[in-house]
């Protein structure tokens, strides 16, 4: 039985899936590890990639879709933790990367070691897609992440590639669904339900500017973002009842985003809205 199941989830990634299969396939563990790849239906030639690799490596267990689950509203990342058997579950979609071989044992080391950890997350470098020679480090000051920091920052502060956590908190109920995406949901949660821990090294490199990734697709026209940040509104407007500590900062949150429609809206009344909102800030 593998201790660790590790999902990766790819739509026409192509270009990076060796880098990203490589850095997986690279971990050094005391423990089994079975590699999950839900493939959502690429068009890129990203099959054969994965099945050539499927056929090399008996870790890997493939699933190569036929429709594209993603427009049929369903998350490949939970469609993917479905089938999984390990204790602790890893992200790493076909587009990133880990870099520190490890990775795995660390964080598994962690939760065995702090039960109070619901999440452990590390550092990580951010590239561009388009010129890799442009990278930043992301860092946090704390061991414990804090549940106000994450609730202030405009994202999702730390990428998915760094992310392990315990299977028995797969699902975190309706109102995380939301969103459509799980990796904000997931952070909030888990520092709702226990403790969010960090190491501070660098173990994964997360790609920005992917063209099939969630944000270049749904933050790139009017309409999608729109759509985008009605989401984002009803998922904090629900949390509030999940942190109630929290309530003054998440409604700074739920301002901000308002302000976002308003600009992207050309809704009359939500303007007036918006505008009664913006004259009542300090």
């Amino acid at each position: 039985m593998p201790k660790v199941s590790v999902l990766v989830q790819t739509y026409n990634h192509a270009p990076y899936l060796r880098q990203c299969l490589n850095g997986l396939l690279s971990q050094k563990t005391s423990f089994d590890v079975e590699i999950l790849i839900h493939d959502d239906a690429s068009t890129d030639g990203s099959p054969d990639i994965l099945k050539d690799f499927a056929a090399r490596y008996p870790q890997i267990h493939l699933w190569l879709q036929t429709t594209n689950q993603y427009t049929l509203g369903n998350n490949a990342m939970m469609l993917n933790a479905s089938r999984a058997k390990g204790e602790y579950l890893a992200i790493c979609d076909g587009d990133d990367e880990w870099i520190d071989p490890l990775k795995l044992q660390r964080q598994a080391d962690h939760l065995d070691q702090h039960p109070a950890c619901a999440l452990v997350v590390h550092a990580f470098e951010k590239v561009l897609a388009t010129d890799e020679s442009k990278q930043i480090q992301v860092t946090y000051p704390k061991e414990v992440v804090e549940l106000a920091d994450m609730i202030r920052h405009p994202g999702c502060y730390f990428s998915y590639s760094t992310f392990m956590f315990r299977h028995k908190d797969l699902d975190f109920g309706e109102d995380f669904k939301v969103l459509r995406i799980t990796d904000l949901p997931r952070l909030l949660y888990s520092g709702i339900i226990g403790e969010i821990h960090y190491l501070r090294d660098v173990m994964s490199r997360y790609r920005k500017g992917v063209p099939q990734s969630y944000n270049y697709r749904n933050l790139i026209t009017v309409d999608t973002t729109i759509a985008h940040t009605q989401r984002a509104i009803d998922f904090f407007t629900r949390l509030k009842q999940h942190a109630p500590q929290h309530t003054s900062l998440i409604d700074e949150r739920l301002d901000g985003l308002r302000l976002r429609l308003c600009v992207k809206s050309r809704d009359n009344a939500l303007r007036k809205t918006i505008s009664a909102t913006i004259r009542a800030l300090p």
